[in-house]
């Protein structure tokens, strides 16, 4: 059969320098692995030769359009995170042919309810329960203005939602998003659909040389997480701590370098963040909310020793079987000191990579995507 496909993505899935970029990326590989003739779109601020050059492999077309914002769209109650996503030569390529949309984040879909017609399949990917997300961010800024940006996003995105058409099928990342998505909006049918899982490990045995948190810095839940484990963690536990990560902020590199045990690395290269990884004992990573996955999660049992993780990035993940999870600040503070000086060991590396298998086959992602676009 000749599948056929667009892709709408909220961001270029290329460079994959965050976790939303490379659940887009991976997703992209494996469709094109799967026979799918794939029509990529995909808004940007820059294009780049590099991009084109890596996406280009597994795509039929590939159509970038401009991110900016569209003010009368934004006054007319649009949320921001679509009103700066908005673009009529999108709508006239998805509106010329009939073939299925997977719209990659809830971002995308300024254009949905109008190609919306009778038989015509479209999914929508959502990378987080958004309402929430932006519920959640707008509880912890001390900022009013910043509390009052967000908390309208919340809103303006849930009056979104409800408008979707009926029967739309929402892809959910994770098991307790799905159930959520659905209450709030049985009109709509909610399905799992988990990002893609590595299948290969590459873990060094023995020893590292000191604990590592990573993440994109300028996101700030990433952030919020790097100052709890200075604080509440690495101020009782003097051992040496590296963060690592995408655009830190002033407060955050000044409140690093009060801390002697403690050093930032600010901006490392795909390469560079893959051997920090590989040479630390600990990958230390906590997260702030349980909403969306956060991918880095991979790169920890893909390529580091000892991962430990608090309930939040537990929450529905279940290939994080392999990681220690910790409930509170005291519970990570002992079980950072006892690994700390327990070698990671052969039989460890080949459970993380029995379990990864395991969930690869358990959790494949285009099971149900196929069929809800074919």
């Amino acid at each position: 059969m000749n599948r056929i496909l667009h892709l709408v993505c909220l961001r270029a899935p290329w460079p994959d320098d965050t976790g939303g970029a490379r659940d887009m990326f991976d997703r992209l590989k494996m469709l094109h692995q799967n026979g799918i003739r794939i029509h990529l779109h995909y808004f940007t601020a820059k294009d780049t030769p590099t991009t084109l050059e890596v996406l280009s492999p597994y795509c039929v077309s590939i159509h970038s359009y401009p991110k900016k914002l569209t003010w009368g769209k934004l006054l007319n109650g649009l949320p921001y995170i679509l009103a700066c996503r908005t673009s009529t030569a999108l709508r006239n390529w998805l509106s010329a042919d009939s073939h299925p949309i997977l719209f990659d984040g809830i971002h995308t879909t300024e254009s949905l309810s109008a190609l919306a017609k009778p038989g015509r399949k479209m999914v929508v990917r959502m990378h987080n329960n958004e309402v929430f997300y932006y519920r959640e961010l707008a509880r912890t800024k001390k900022n009013l203005w910043k509390r009052i940006y967000f908390l309208w996003e919340s809103i303006q995105l849930h009056r979104w939602i409800k408008k979707l058409p009926a029967g739309l099928s929402l892809g959910c990342i994770q098991e307790h998003e799905k159930n959520r998505l659905q209450t709030l909006y049985p009109n709509l049918s909610t399905f799992l659909l988990p990002p893609v899982i590595p299948q290969s490990v590459f873990s060094q045995v023995g020893s590292g040389g000191y604990c590592l948190y990573h993440g994109d810095l300028s996101v700030a839940t990433n952030e919020r997480s790097a100052i709890w484990l200075l604080k509440r963690v690495f101020a009782k536990l003097k051992l040496p701590l590296v963060i690592a990560g995408k655009s830190p902020s002033p407060k955050l590199e000044k409140l690093v370098h009060f801390y002697q045990h403690a050093c930032l690395v600010a901006n490392p290269s795909r390469r560079e963040l893959i051997d920090l990884i590989g040479k630390a004992q600990i990958n230390v990573l906590p997260a702030s909310t349980r909403s969306g996955i956060k991918l880095k999660i991979f790169d920890a049992l893909q390529y580091g020793r000892h991962c430990v993780i608090n309930q939040e990035m537990r929450a529905s993940a279940p290939w994080t079987d392999s990681c220690v999870v910790v409930s509170n600040d005291e519970e990570m503070v002992e079980q950072l000191r006892k690994l700390y000086v327990t070698p990671f060991t052969k039989e460890q590396f080949e459970a993380r990579r029995t379990r990864l298998l395991f969930w690869g086959e358990q959790l494949n992602p285009l099971t149900e995507l196929l069929k809800r676009l074919w």
